[in-house]
């Protein structure tokens, strides 16, 4: 026979028993790991049946259904009769995995992550985390018999996603293990997002002809960016120190401003 018992937790033990009480003389009892003898102790009751117990200790997924065999033998003229067990194992995942790591995510794009778990055994539990919240609305898949088990998250990144963590948590349904865990932190490519003000020495109200105006172009970009441009109306700007204009990237000074310097201005950049 060939059974299949449990399923028996990772680490734990378990106690097999097997008895025998044909035969003539009466039988030895071993017990085999595959090929392997584990024990050959037995004893032999009042009422002539013979017996042998085995303790397995530390059950490890090495031990996840290989045959456990007791063997009765008593001369060596007939063949052995078995018996065969093998145990089933919860275990807990050995490995949990988020792709891609560091592919570029696109503002507007609908981006995918995939979380990868392997060796939990039944399929490991998994959920997705940002920021410490849990997100809602993913998929699971599972492959390999149990032993792969796949889940995507798919969502619309925005600018302030970038720099942000995403982790994805591998737990066991029942061992009483801490889960373990792959995080991530999203790349997100957007264009620069511009913020123009008056230098911190500079207030609208007290600008007045022949004071020198400080002008700051605050960026937010990813990747960084390459290039600055200022405009007044639709006349780009250069730094001529004869009209009193000092173009430094970010930054835009007008010196001992006068009516030729009135107009709309305004900062343009580039990170592509």
């Amino acid at each position: 026979m060939q059974d299949v018992i449990g399923p028996y937790d990772e680490g734990s033990s378990v106690s097999l028993f097997c008895e025998a009480s044909d035969g003539e003389p009466l039988p030895s009892l071993t017990w085999w790991k595959g090929n392997i003898l584990i024990d050959d102790t037995y004893n032999i009751t009042p009422q002539e049946v013979v017996r042998n117990e085995v303790l397995l200790t530390d059950l490890q997924r090495s031990d996840l259904m290989v045959d456990i065999t007791c063997q009765a033998s008593n001369t060596n003229l007939t063949k052995p009769r078995t018996g065969v067990v093998m145990l089933d194992l919860n275990l807990r995942p050995l490995e949990v995995k988020v792709m891609p790591r560091r592919r570029p995510l696109s503002v507007g794009w609908i981006a995918q992550l995939t979380c990868e778990a392997r060796g939990a055994r039944p399929q490991a539990l998994l959920t997705w985390w940002r920021e410490g919240k849990e997100v809602q609305g993913t998929t699971e898949t599972v492959l390999e018999d149990g032993n792969l088990t796949m889940s995507t998250y798919a969502f619309t990144p925005k600018p302030e996603d970038n720099g942000k963590s995403v982790t994805c948590k591998a737990s066991h349904p029942t061992l009483p293990v801490e889960p373990i865990s792959d995080t991530v932190t999203l790349n997100v490519h957007y264009t620069p997002q511009l913020k123009l003000a008056l230098g911190a020495s500079n207030r609208h109200s007290a600008i007045k002809e022949g004071s020198d105006v400080y002008f700051e172009c605050n960026i937010k970009a990813n990747p960084s960016v390459t290039e600055v441009t200022w405009f007044m109306d639709d006349e780009q700007l250069t730094s001529n120190a004869s009209k009193g204009i000092i173009v430094n990237n970010q930054s835009l000074i007008l010196q001992k401003v006068g009516r030729e310097h009135r107009g709309l201005y305004r900062c343009q950049a580039i990170n592509t």
